[in-house]
């Protein structure tokens, strides 16, 4: 844990994925997450949209917990 700003920030889980499959994403979002979390971040590798919308319905809907969904090439 460090503290930035007078907030307590805990290091991050970090899950590495067999592959960038929806199905990967989402169930590993429904084994790991709850709605105590307090951000979920998932990197893709790129733009396809259908990968997004279901990320993010599982995210809105399925398991609502706060949630970025960002690419890796703007990570470089």
């Amino acid at each position: 844990m460090i503290v930035f700003l007078g907030m307590r920030i805990d290091f991050p889980e970090m899950i590495e994925l067999p592959n960038d499959r929806s199905e990967s994403f989402i169930r590993a979002i429904q084994d790991k997450g709850h709605p105590q979390l307090d951000l979920i971040c998932c990197i893709l590798t790129n733009n396809r949209k259908d990968r997004y919308d279901a990320i993010k319905k599982v995210l809105c809907v399925d398991c609502p917990v706060p949630s970025q969904v960002c690419f890796s090439i703007f990570l470089d």
